[in-house]
């Protein structure tokens, strides 16, 4: 694996920007039209502090993502016609598929009752919210290793991502993981 040129301050802020920046834009063509709650902070301060929160890694991040744009008519449809509210709020369903992806990729994870400390949300409001999304997406949540290289790829415009985590403390390596390998250690030049 080659080495790379920026420090890993740079590529965390780097690629954590961009990351943000194509989420908020995913959430908001999902749900902006037919949301109708108030927002207290924005959708790119809500997603920087929930991965903040929960120390999640890159992989993690654009699995999330990957099921959003994936299942992004079913979504639609779903919108347009439910009157489930948390199908209506792209924070909750972001936040569905952030925990749906550290679960699928992660050997060691998060219980709910710590994804409602992190959210500051009821254990049961979570429960729901995941079981509400899954059923949206079908169950579907096994991504094939080269579309997700490739779907990495995209998102992050480079030739190879690198797991770790985008905010935080790093992860030791065994709770890091990557669907297509085994992980190796990545050396970064100060």
């Amino acid at each position: 694996m080659p080495l790379i040129s920026w420090s890993k301050d740079t590529l965390h802020s780097h690629q954590m920007s961009l990351l943000i920046q194509r989420s908020v834009k995913m959430i908001e063509s999902l749900w902006l039209p037919y949301t109708t709650t108030t927002k207290i902070i924005s959708t790119s301060s809500y997603i920087h502090e929930l991965l903040k929160r929960s120390k999640t890694t890159c992989s993690v991040f654009q699995l999330a993502l990957y099921y959003l744009f994936h299942n992004r008519k079913r979504i639609q449809q779903a919108v347009k016609t439910t009157m489930n509210p948390y199908i209506k709020c792209g924070r909750r369903m972001f936040l569905a598929s952030l925990m749906i992806a550290s679960k699928y990729l992660n050997d060691k994870t998060f219980k709910n009752k710590v994804w409602a400390e992190i959210t500051l949300l009821k254990v049961q409001e979570i429960n729901q919210i995941e079981t509400c999304f899954l059923k949206l997406i079908n169950y579907d949540i096994y991504v094939n290793p080269i579309i997700f290289e490739k779907w990495s790829q995209l998102l992050c415009g480079q030739p190879t991502v690198h797991c770790f985590p985008i905010i935080g403390i790093k992860r030791s390596s065994v709770q890091e993981h990557h669907p297509t390998k085994k992980l190796r250690p990545v050396q970064l030049n100060p």
